[in-house]
C-alpha cells in the first residue's frame, strides 16, 4: 500500500519561495464591508509574507483591486453563476493545482469571508495546498489517509485501487475546499447586501476602500505594465510583474513619512481618505486636495476615524471634480483663521480667506479655530452690566459683559437696525470691536450688511465672516467658529468685544446635515445626536475673562413658532437674556420694536442691576401688562367709560411706549434725527418719575422718539411757551350756514377734520385749506372747548364777489324753473342758492373786513 502522505499535493516544499493566493470577492459593490475585508486580509497576508506573491482573481472587485495594486495575475474568473454548482468552481481548483503541480509556486492560499450568521462574517486567509491532514477541515480526509487500509475496517468493495483513489480524492478534496469558500462568500455577501448600508456605515468602510485602488494604480500599476501580458488556457492567464508589496491603497512604503492619504470615497460633501498605518490624522485636523486647475486647494475637516487607516472628512467647498485616487496632504492641524487689527474692516469665508475683493492678509498672526474654553481661574463668574444706550433693552433685558443674548423676530421688525446700532455703540462709547458671524446668510443680506456698515462709518470696527447659504453644510457648521476665533483674540488682547450671530439655528441645521452625511443615527425630530455637544462648544467659548469680554447677541429662529423644538430649546439653555421683537409694535412706528413684556434675562434681578432699577422695571411691566388687560374694554366702550385708576394707567402706558423709542445713530441719513445714547441711570430716572405722576400733563407725543426725560420736558416746555405766545395775536372764527351765521366770535384753537388728517389751526399758523371731511369742527374759546358742524370750507378771501352775486341770481332763477317740476330737483335748486347766498356773505363780510379787522376763516 502507499501511504498518502506521498501525494504530491500532500507534499510539504522544502522552502517556499512563491506562492498563489485564491481572492474571493464579489463582482458588484455596495455590498457593505464584504468586499474591502476580504481585500484587507489577503493584502495584509501578502505584505506580511516571506515569500513572493502571484494571486488568483475570483470576482470582479477582487480582479480590479489586485491589478491596480500592482500584483501578478495568474488568472482571473468572474461572472460566476448567482447558485454556482461544483462543475463551476472546477476551472478555479485546476489552476490552483496545475500552478502547484508544475512547480511555479510552492503553495496556494485562499482568502474569503467566513459566514457564521447573519450578523457576522470574518475574512480568513488558509493554505489550500499543500493539503495539511493536521487542519479541523482535514479530519475526515486524515482518517482516510492515515487509518487502517480500507479493506481492512470496511465492508466495501473499491473498483479503484487504494492509490488510484488516493490521486482522486485529495484533488476532489482541494476542489470542494474551494467551492466551500466561494459559498461561505455568497453567503456572507448576501447577508451585507440585506443590511441596510445606509444605517450602518461601519459595514460599508471597508468596501470603500476596495474601489479606491480602481483610481490610485491607473497611473503606475495598471495591468499592461506590472501585471504584463497574459495568455489564457482553461481560464489561466500568467505574467510576471514587478512584485511590489503595498498597502490596500498602494501608497508605497516610502511614501508614508510625508503623511500623504489617498481619496477613497466622495459622497457629495463627505470625503473619504486612506492614510499609511501610523500616519493617521487627528480628529478635526484639515486635510487638503490641491485643485487640478491650479486653484486654491480644497480643504476637508476629520470628522471620523473609521479604522484601518480611513478617516471620513467634511468638505469646506464643493467637491465638483473630486474623485477617488486624488492625493490628499494632512496639514497637521485644524483649520486656522486670521486674527488681530488686520480683520478690521474685511469681509473673510470659514478658512479666513478675504471674500471681499481685498488683497490677502498673509501678515496677519493665525488661530485655530477648535479651541478649548478659557481656564477657569481666567474666566470671570460676576455679572457686570453691559450697557447697550439702548433705553428698553438696558431698562427691561440688561445684557452683561460675556453674556448671551438671543433676538427672536420674523422679517422686516429691525434685528439688523439694532444689531447696526450695537456696532455702533460699541465703537462709539466702549472702543471696542465687534465680529459678525453670517451662518447660512443670504448673499444679499451679507452685501446689503456690509454697505450699511460702510455708510455708518462704523466698518473699522468690525470683522465680518461669511457661511452663505449655498455653501456646503461644513462650512455653515464651522464660521461661528471662526468668528468666536477673531473675537477671541480681541478678548484676550484687553478689548469688549460684541459677536454677532446670525443665525443660530442655521448653525443647528448644518450640524444636522453634516451629523446624516456622516452616517449618525438622528435623534428627536430628525436632530443630530450631538446637537447639545456642538452647542455647547461654541457656547463655552463665549465668556468675560480677566483681560476682556466678549458679548453674543445670537438670532434665533423658531420653527413654525414651536419653543418645544429640540433647536431652540437647547440654543435657550445658553442664552442669558432674550429680545423679542413684535410686528404688532413696528406697525405703531415704535422702534426699537421690543416687546417689553415678553423679553428676558437672568441679569434682572437686584443683586445684579441694584434694587431701584429692579423695582422700576417690574413697575414698568405691571403698568404695561394692566394696560393690555384693558385693550378689549377700550376697543368696546372707549377709554370714556375706565375708571379714573385706569385711564391714568393707560395714560402713563401710552406715554411709556413711546419714551421707549429713540433715534438710532445707524438711521440719521433716513430719519433726519441725530441718535441718542441714553445710559442706563438716566433711563432709571426717566422711568421713575414716569410711575411717580410727574409727568402725567405732559403730553404722550413729546415722548416719542426722545432721548432722556429731560429731553421730553424740554420738548413740552417750549410747545406750552409757543402758544403761551401766540394766544397774544387774536384769530377770528366765522361759520356760516344756508340757514344762518353759525359761529362768529374770537377764538384760540380751531381742530378741523382734513381729507388727510385732523389739521390744528393756530394764531399766525393757518395750513392752506381746501376741502374739509364731514364732521366735528372743534373750537377753543377761554379754555372752553365748543363745537360745531360743518361739511365744506374753502378761502372766504379767494371768493370773487361779482362771481358770487352772479351765482345767486343764477340759483335763484333756476330754482324758479324747476318749482313745478320734480320734488327731488326742487330740493337740489333750493340748496344749490341757499349755498350760493352763503357764499355771497363770507364774500361781503371778507371786504368789509379788508381794512384791518381781525383774520377770519
Amino acid at each position: 500500500m502507499v501511504g498518502g502522505d506521498h501525494h504530491p499535493l500532500l507534499t510539504e516544499p522544502a522552502t517556499t519561495r512563491t506562492a498563489a493566493v485564491v481572492v474571493v470577492t464579489g463582482d458588484r459593490g455596495l455590498a457593505g464591508a464584504y468586499n474591502g475585508n476580504v481585500i484587507r486580509a489577503a493584502t495584509r497576508f501578502m505584505r506580511d509574507s516571506t515569500f513572493e506573491v502571484r494571486t488568483i482573481a475570483v470576482g470582479r472587485k477582487g480582479r480590479d483591486l489586485l491589478l491596480r495594486g500592482g500584483y501578478e495575475l495568474l488568472a482571473e474568473f468572474v461572472d460566476l453563476p448567482a447558485r454556482p454548482a461544483e462543475a463551476d468552481v472546477a476551472p478555479i481548483a485546476g489552476v490552483a493545482i496545475d500552478a502547484f503541480l508544475s512547480k511555479e509556486v510552492d503553495g496556494v492560499y485562499i482568502a474569503y469571508s467566513d459566514f457564521i450568521n447573519v450578523l457576522r462574517q470574518e475574512p480568513v486567509v488558509r493554505q489550500l495546498l499543500p493539503v495539511r491532514t493536521g487542519d479541523p477541515g482535514s479530519r475526515v480526509l486524515a482518517e482516510f489517509l492515515h487509518g487502517d487500509p480500507p479493506e481492512q475496517t470496511n465492508p466495501y468493495i473499491y473498483e479503484q485501487g487504494y492509490e488510484e483513489l488516493v490521486n482522486t480524492i485529495v484533488p476532489r478534496f482541494t476542489e470542494l475546499q474551494i467551492y466551500q469558500a466561494i459559498l461561505e462568500s455568497l453567503a456572507s455577501e448576501h447577508s451585507a447586501r440585506g443590511g441596510d448600508a445606509q444605517r450602518d456605515p461601519e459595514r460599508r468602510r471597508s468596501g470603500r476602500r476596495v474601489d479606491a485602488v480602481l483610481q490610485q494604480g491607473a497611473a503606475g500599476s495598471d495591468h499592461h505594465g506590472n501585471a504584463g501580458h497574459r495568455r489564457r488556457g482553461r481560464g489561466v492567464g500568467r505574467g510576471r510583474g514587478a512584485g511590489v508589496i503595498t498597502e490596500e491603497i498602494g501608497v508605497e512604503e516610502s511614501m508614508t513619512e510625508s503623511a500623504t492619504g489617498t481619496v477613497t470615497q466622495v459622497m457629495g460633501a463627505v470625503v473619504d481618505a486612506e492614510f499609511p498605518s501610523g500616519e493617521l490624522p487627528q480628529i478635526h485636523n484639515a486635510l487638503q486636495v490641491q485643485a487640478q486647475n491650479g486653484g486654491e486647494p480644497l480643504v476637508l475637516e476629520v470628522q471620523q476615524h473609521l479604522g484601518d487607516d480611513q478617516v471620513r472628512c467634511v468638505a469646506m467647498d464643493a467637491t465638483d471634480g473630486l474623485r477617488r485616487g486624488q492625493p490628499v496632504q494632512d496639514t497637521g492641524g485644524p483649520i486656522t483663521t486670521p486674527v488681530g487689527p488686520p480683520v478690521l474692516g474685511r469681509i473673510f469665508n470659514v478658512l479666513g480667506r478675504p471674500i471681499d475683493g481685498g488683497a490677502a492678509v498673509d501678515e496677519a498672526q493665525r488661530l485655530p479655530i477648535h479651541r478649548p474654553p478659557p481656564p477657569f481661574s481666567e474666566q470671570v463668574t460676576e455679572q457686570v452690566v453691559f450697557e447697550t444706550g439702548m433705553k428698553v433693552i438696558d431698562l427691561i433685558a440688561p445684557f452683561t459683559r460675556g453674556g448671551k443674548v438671543g433676538v427672536i423676530g420674523g422679517a422686516g421688525v429691525g434685528k439688523t437696525v439694532i444689531i447696526q446700532e450695537l456696532i455702533s455703540s460699541l465703537a462709539r462709547e466702549h472702543e471696542g470691536y465687534s465680529v459678525f458671524a453670517g451662518v447660512g446668510e443670504r448673499t444679499r443680506e451679507g452685501t446689503q450688511l456690509y454697505k450699511e456698515m460702510q455708510e455708518a462709518g462704523v466698518l473699522d470696527k468690525l470683522a465680518m465672516v461669511f457661511g452663505q447659504m449655498n455653501e456646503p453644510p461644513g462650512v455653515r457648521l464651522r464660521v461661528a467658529l471662526t468668528g468666536l476665533t477673531m473675537a477671541e483674540h480681541f478678548r484676550d488682547g484687553g478689548r469688549d468685544v460684541l459677536l454677532f450671530i446670525d443665525n443660530i439655528f442655521r448653525f443647528v441645521m448644518s450640524g444636522a446635515e453634516v451629523s446624516a452625511l456622516l452616517g449618525r443615527m438622528p435623534s428627536a425630530v430628525g436632530y443630530q445626536p450631538t446637537l447639545g455637544t456642538e452647542m455647547g462648544e461654541l457656547q463655552e467659548r463665549i465668556t468675560s475673562t480677566t483681560r476682556g469680554s466678549i458679548t453674543s447677541m445670537q438670532a434665533v429662529y423658531v420653527p413654525a413658532d414651536d419653543y418645544t423644538d429640540p433647536a431652540p430649546v437647547t440654543t435657550f439653555a445658553h442664552l442669558d437674556a432674550t429680545i423679542a421683537l413684535e410686528r404688532s409694535i413696528t406697525e405703531l412706528g415704535i422702534y426699537p420694536a421690543v416687546d417689553p413684556l415678553a423679553s428676558t434675562s437672568r441679569a434682572l434681578e437686584p443683586r445684579v442691576v441694584g434694587e431701584e432699577h429692579y423695582q422700576v422695571a417690574r413697575d414698568v411691566q405691571q403698568v404695561l401688562q394692566r394696560y393690555n388687560e384693558l385693550q378689549d374694554i377700550i376697543a368696546i366702550l372707549g377709554v370714556d367709560e375706565l375708571a379714573e385708576d385706569d385711564k391714568l394707567v393707560v395714560a402713563r402706558a401710552r406715554k411709556m411706549q413711546r419714551f421707549f423709542s429713540q433715534p438710532m445713530f445707524v438711521a440719521e441719513q433716513f430719519t433726519g434725527q441725530p441718535g441718542r445714547y441714553v445710559h442706563v441711570a438716566d433711563t432709571v430716572a426717566g422711568f421713575t418719575r414716569l410711575l411717580g405722576g410727574e409727568l402725567d400733563d405732559i403730553a404722550e407725543q413729546h415722548f416719542y422718539m426722545a432721548g432722556t426725560i429731560d429731553e421730553v420736558i424740554e420738548r413740552s416746555r417750549q410747545v406750552s411757551h409757543t402758544r403761551k405766545r401766540r394766544r397774544s395775536v387774536p384769530m377770528r372764527l366765522e361759520v356760516i350756514t344756508t340757514e344762518r351765521r353759525a359761529f362768529d366770535e374770537q377764538v384760540e384753537m380751531i381742530i378741523a377734520p382734513g381729507a388727510s388728517g385732523v389739521l390744528g389751526i393756530l394764531p399766525n399758523h393757518a395750513p392752506l385749506l381746501s376741502v374739509l371731511k364731514p364732521g366735528a369742527l372743534e373750537v377753543r374759546i377761554a379754555a372752553r372747548p365748543r363745537g360745531v358742524l360743518a361739511d365744506s370750507a374753502e378761502h372766504g378771501h379767494e371768493i370773487d364777489l361779482e362771481r358770487a352775486r352772479a351765482a345767486r341770481r343764477a340759483a335763484h332763477e333756476h330754482m324758479e324753473r324747476e318749482r313745478a317740476g320734480e320734488r327731488a330737483a326742487f330740493e337740489a335748486a333750493l340748496h344749490a342758492l341757499l349755498h350760493s347766498k352763503a357764499r355771497l356773505q363770507v364774500a361781503e363780510s371778507h371786504r368789509r373786513s379788508a381794512s384791518g379787522a381781525p383774520p377770519r376763516v
